[in-house]
């Protein structure tokens, strides 16, 4: 059985849900540990590295980065300009970060940049600080869907990316077209997709799960075992 408990405002039950959904299924670590590989070859042998990450949430992706580049002789200065919609989640994610960083012994900035739901990336990416001793990564792990409800709009925010320079740019999309102008299409795309997804959790969730288990990204889902 399963219900929607629509719209949740508590940002920490949003965080606890996405941290245990990233635990249990390898979707999101696997698309990040791309990534950072690509990544990390690309800034190979350079001293100053700045990523900019848009939608940085709460930035599980980076600490395995973070750590290959520490061990590397002499390790370079690390800056990550995270994008989101919430100042206060930015900020509790820079302070882990840090933290982290510290532990490593590795020199490291970050920098909150409120990007809000209807704001244009475009004019954000304008704002970002570039640095020429640095070189720049662009991360857009899962966020260009956002942007093909309008073509016109996502082509000028990659253009404007590229006018940026960055070494590299690393995109990670789910298979599915979310985006069909016919609803009855989006529908059965969205429905198929998240079968298998669930379908997934089913199989991976660990037996200790108790009774049910709660998912949420922008409102919650929860499954009960009966």
């Amino acid at each position: 059985m399963v219900h929607d408990l629509g719209p949740i405002n508590d940002d920490a039950l949003l965080q606890s849900s996405y941290l245990s959904l990233n635990q249990v299924t390898p979707f999101i670590r696997f698309s990040q540990l791309t990534a950072n590989q690509a990544i990390l070859e690309s800034v190979e042998g350079q001293q100053a590295i700045h990523i900019l990450d848009f939608d940085i949430m709460h930035g599980v992706q980076w600490p395995p980065l973070m750590q290959a580049i520490a061990e590397r002789y002499p390790p370079p200065t690390l800056r990550i300009t995270g994008t989101g919609h919430d100042l206060e989640i930015l900020r509790r994610t820079g302070d882990r970060l840090a933290k982290f960083a510290h532990s490593l012994g590795l020199r490291f900035q970050f920098h909150p940049l409120i990007l809000l739901t209807n704001e244009d990336p475009i004019s954000v990416a304008s704002s970002v600080l570039l640095l020429p001793d640095e070189t720049l990564v662009v991360n857009c792990v899962h966020y260009l869907h956002r942007l093909l409800k309008d073509r016109d709009r996502l082509h000028l925010f990659l253009h404007r990316i590229k006018a940026m320079g960055p070494r590299v740019l690393t995109v990670a999309e789910r298979e599915a077209n979310h985006n069909h102008p016919i609803f009855q299409q989006r529908f059965v795309e969205a429905l198929d997709h998240y079968a298998a997804v669930f379908d997934s959790l089913e199989a991976t969730l660990p037996p200790t799960a108790g009774s049910g288990w709660r998912w949420s990204r922008y409102g919650s889902v929860e499954r009960l075992r009966i």
